[in-house]
């Protein structure tokens, strides 16, 4: 599902974010224009960070007020607080 409106501005914030810890770290990373995932009721900003462990992606979701951990990027210090327009 492509994100319009303030859905484009966060992906957006959020793609720049990931990308300068990327850049910082030196990593050869990518971040794909955009992914699979249903929309489920009752709508609610969700992050969800995906790990691939034994050739299958394991999800977390974060929603508001909830700090982002990822395991590839640790040092990273984000919620969705930070981004949301």
């Amino acid at each position: 599902m492509e994100p319009t409106g303030p859905h484009e501005s966060t992906s957006g914030k959020l793609a720049g974010r990931l990308f300068a810890e990327i850049l910082r770290l030196n990593l050869k990373w990518t971040i794909p224009k955009s992914g699979l995932a249903f929309i489920r009721k009752p709508k609610q900003p969700t992050f969800t960070v995906c790990q691939l462990v034994n050739g299958e992606y394991q999800q977390q979701q974060y929603r508001l007020g909830q700090a982002i951990a990822s395991p590839l990027l640790p040092e990273i210090n984000l919620s969705l607080n930070d981004i949301m327009p």
